[in-house]
């Protein structure tokens, strides 16, 4: 991007930084905030992911029990479809 080297580009550019430099702060918070949202999101995904496993080894048990568990490819059976995450004041 060329700057032009004229007063009213000089203002224009100045105006700019004066408005980066006042939102900036702004923008860094809520990014910080965004990221530990992520890193919650994340750990809850990994416990689901370890309840998943639990409840794969209970069912396994059973399968057992029946003598089936070489017909059932468990995993493909039992996955996380959704998770449903709100959040209210």
């Amino acid at each position: 991007m060329a700057v032009k080297l004229t007063k009213n580009e000089l203002k224009l550019q100045k105006d700019r930084l004066k408005q980066f430099e006042r939102y900036l702060p702004t923008l860094m918070l809520k990014k910080q905030q965004l990221q530990l949202v992520i890193q919650q999101i994340e750990r809850e995904i990994e416990e689901h992911k370890q309840k998943q496993a639990a409840l794969i080894a209970q069912v396994k048990t059973w399968i057992a029990v029946y003598a089936e568990n070489e017909r059932y490819d468990l995993l493909s059976i039992v996955q996380i479809d959704t998770i449903l995450k709100s959040r209210s004041n």
